[in-house]
């Protein structure tokens, strides 16, 4: 049986006892009886306890990774300055006793004049073709082009070859302006405009060195054909000018 049926017995049968009671106190004073019911224990049951284990949290820290840059080296430039060494123009037609570089005495005309200007560049003058008599030269005509202080002189007649036109004669100075044009021009031997006289007889041992007078300047005869001019006939005298070949009005 449940709790609560047995409780609602006991309340019966304490009802009962109680009316039998009253009905026999016929003379007698009506005595009240208190009965005090004790409430049944309601037992609780006992908690349960339920053991929660906890498992600690690991918090693991992970650092963040270390990054290097990596060192980058320049490469190391070394440049080299190219060393330039300009060579004159002149210095490629050698002042020859039968010409005047790869043009010998006796070339034709045209010939010599493309190749000169091939090297040194269009002519600074060009008397054309002229009356041989007007220059004092041999021959019916005659032709003169420079190339600054150079001059190149073109005939039909020459002690080389008549007939035809040719090339017989070259002169370098003396220098117009106060630096000689073409520069760099010498002969083989390293003679040229500036060139002592005792520099002449180095190169030259059989040079004849001559003094000039009034009417004719001091010269040196560097060989056949090769010819100076110089300021005096010691050794400090200097070279003014310089004839390859046989000029008019020789």
């Amino acid at each position: 049986m449940r709790n609560g049926h047995r409780v609602v017995g006991c309340i019966l049968s304490v009802a009962f006892l109680v009316a039998v009671a009253g009905c026999s106190s016929d003379a007698t004073t009506a005595t009240t009886t208190t009965v005090s019911i004790a409430s049944p224990a309601v037992t609780s049951p006992a908690p349960t306890t339920v053991a929660v284990t906890v498992a600690p949290t690991t918090t693991t820290v992970v650092p963040a990774p270390t990054t290097t840059a990596p060192t980058t080296t320049a490469p190391t430039t070394t440049t080299v300055a190219a060393t330039t060494t300009t060579t004159a123009p002149g210095a490629s037609l050698p002042l020859l006793p039968d010409g005047l570089g790869d043009a010998k005495f006796g070339a034709d005309a045209e010939d010599v004049i493309g190749y000169v200007a091939s090297i040194l560049g269009a002519a600074t003058f060009d008397s054309g073709w002229v009356s041989a008599g007007e220059r004092t030269c041999p021959g019916t005509r005659v032709r003169g082009v420079d190339w600054g202080d150079l001059a190149l002189t073109f005939g039909d007649e020459s002690n080389v070859t008549s007939g035809r036109d040719h090339f017989y004669s070259w002169s370098l100075g003396p220098p117009d302006g106060a630096i000689l044009s073409p520069a760099a021009m010498a002969t083989p031997e390293g003679i040229g405009i500036g060139s002592s006289v005792s520099d002449v007889q180095a190169a030259y041992p059989a040079a004849i060195v001559s003094a000039g007078d009034e009417i004719v300047a001091s010269s040196a005869r560097l060989s056949e054909g090769l010819f100076a001019f110089v300021t005096s006939a010691d050794g400090s005298g200097i070279v003014t000018a310089l004839v390859g070949g046989q000029g008019c009005g020789e």
